[in-house]
């Protein structure tokens, strides 16, 4: 169109450039050539070099942004407070033979809007999404549409919240550590819906619904303390075990 000056990522130069200005470090992914680059890996990869090694620098890195397209990716973050986000669920991490989709390995990092894929029953143990960072991360409005083993792999304190997780070989979030998750849905799961693994402790999972899971839909060890499971609408065979003896289990709907 005459008049409209595009900039290599496709955007409006205004629009980019205002975007460049509230936002430091925003990086636009695209694997058809229109933005800075062409794999996410690589986005990441540079955000993690403008910080400096330092851990926790809030002043370097922005904004991760990943036009639609399918990334045949096993994607690994290394940066603090970045936000990584997919243009839709049409913008997609597809782990197939080379592992989980997206890892996590520092904190406050928010991951939004994006669909994350392994393919199930290929026999390995590839997580769809895995936390083993520092903790205060943040997921959201994440589709996983299938996983190697679990839909989300959690090893430090995280939320999750407005999340959809379909059919995982295993459970749809395994938790290690606090994890709060909120408004999200765990269906048709090779194992538990939500299972916590005896480590944690003041987990919340509230407001969420379970359907069709072969296991049942929450799962607590002996160990897991102190947790809050309500408000949730279950409806598998089994639905909740709790073994824990110190929890808040209540409000929910298992009928």
């Amino acid at each position: 169109m005459v008049g409209i000056n595009t900039s290599m990522s496709g955007l409006p130069v205004q629009w980019e450039k205002r975007i460049q200005k509230s936002i430091p470090h925003t990086f636009i992914v695209d694997k058809n050539g229109r933005g800075h680059f062409h794999t996410i890996q690589d986005a990441l990869d540079a955000a993690h070099a403008a910080e400096g090694g330092s851990a926790y620098n809030r002043n370097t890195v922005g904004r991760i942004y990943i036009r639609k397209g399918v990334y045949n990716e096993s994607v690994t973050s290394a940066c603090d407070y970045v936000w990584v986000e997919g243009e839709s669920w049409e913008a997609k991490i597809d782990g197939t033979g080379v592992g989980s989709a997206f890892t996590s390995s520092r904190g406050v990092c928010n991951l939004c809007n994006i669909h994350l894929y392994t393919t199930p029953g290929a026999g390995g143990t590839y997580h769809t999404y895995v936390d083993s960072s520092q903790g205060g991360n943040h997921v959201r409005n994440i589709y996983i549409s299938g996983s190697d083993e679990h839909g989300m792999a959690i090893v430090v304190g995280t939320k999750v919240y407005s999340c959809y997780i379909n059919d995982p070989d295993g459970n749809g979030i395994n938790a290690s550590a606090e994890t709060n998750v909120s408004a999200s849905s765990m269906t048709t799961c090779g194992n538990w819906g939500f299972q916590g693994d005896g480590t944690t402790d003041n987990a919340v999972v509230v407001g969420c619904n379970f359907f069709s899971n072969t296991s049942g839909d929450i799962s607590l060890h002996n160990d897991d303390e102190n947790c809050v499971i309500v408000g949730n609408r279950c409806n598998s065979t089994t639905t909740i075990s709790d073994a824990s003896g110190s929890s808040t289990v209540s409000g929910n709907d298992t009928t």
